[in-house]
């Protein structure tokens, strides 16, 4: 990720990194080992050309602080509250990153990719999925990194990623063609939902409300649509430049790149309200407020009522 002032003068450099800075949010909420982590909190990265950095605040906005440094130039993330760790991609090392929530013990997992962008989690059945820019591959592994798997290959330039683990279904975002796919977690049945959106990039499942909404970047948008891409709604429009959308709770969750900040508001998009400012030097990246994922029966019970198992990304 590179600094606001950065992209604002970089002339065609700035075209081109443009492109690679995702900017997404996973919202969560619990407890691990009986230490809660705030009633809600939300983890997100802080790019520089000089420094990368995972920080953390409540879900207010307040006492912000560096949970990690020095991860190079990280874009997707996400978390497994349960084993404790934080996982993102790294486009600076081109590898697929983990280390524990405090910052400590970090390892590479997956060095075979180009340009990593979008990652997603499903901590039960032990496998992580990512997207890969420069390849035009969805791909996943187990979580350690190992018999990584193509799920599909051919896309253009995907960058978001977003997991629906009651039906094993991927959705994720090609922001060079403007279209939505989705397929099986095994990577049969590739079919494509939305054909409408300009520079799509980060993507979020509201399983429950049967929607799925995405930030459109260079239309400065959040839109919305049923989950099988039909009645296409503009919710956010005209507040700068938006890399990512994450839901929790009736909330809608977004980094709003250009105007150096994390916003919030209704999930039909009013009453919006800042919750952090001042991120103009370091560019707001990848957002998530973790929560733990219940079994899959519970998973069904509730209907994914107050659960959200991604965003991101």
């Amino acid at each position: 990720m590179w600094k606001l002032s950065t992209l604002r003068t970089g002339g065609r450099e700035m075209q081109s990194v443009r492109r690679f800075a995702c900017i997404s949010v996973l919202l969560v909420s619990s407890c691990v080992g009986g230490e809660a982590f705030g009633a809600f909190q939300m983890y997100w990265t802080n790019s520089s050309p000089l420094q990368s950095r995972v920080m953390r605040a409540d879900l207010d906005g307040q006492n912000p602080h560096v949970v990690l440094l020095d991860t190079g130039n990280a874009w997707g993330f996400d978390i497994d509250l349960s084993g404790g760790t934080m996982y993102w991609s790294d486009t600076r090392t081109q590898s697929i990153r983990r280390a524990n929530l405090d910052g400590t013990n970090i390892e590479s997992l997956v060095t075979t990719v180009d340009r990593p962008l979008g990652i997603a989690l499903d901590t039960l059945a032990g496998k992580m999925y990512w997207v890969d820019g420069d390849t035009g591959k969805l791909q996943k592994s187990n979580l350690d990194g190992s018999d990584i798997e193509d799920l599909a290959t051919g896309q253009v330039f995907p960058i978001g990623i977003d997991l629906d683990l009651v039906n094993d279904k991927i959705y994720w975002s090609d922001s060079e063609t403007n279209q939505i796919f989705k397929c099986n977690t095994d990577g049969s049945n590739i079919e494509s939902i939305v054909v409408e959106a300009t520079d799509v990039h980060g993507i979020a499942l509201d399983l429950a409300g049967g929607k799925i909404y995405w930030a459109e970047f260079d239309s400065e948008k959040i839109r919305r649509a049923n989950i099988d891409g039909t009645a296409i709604e503009d919710l956010v429009t005209g507040i700068g430049n938006i890399g990512d959308v994450g839901l929790l709770e009736g909330k809608m969750y977004w980094t709003n790149w250009s105007a150096g900040k994390i916003q919030y508001s209704d999930l039909d998009g009013s009453n919006i309200q800042d919750l952090v400012t001042g991120l103009s030097d370091y560019m707001p990246a990848q957002i998530d407020i973790p929560t733990l994922i219940p079994e899959p029966t519970t998973l069904l019970l509730l209907g994914l009522g107050a659960f959200v198992l991604r965003r991101k990304r």
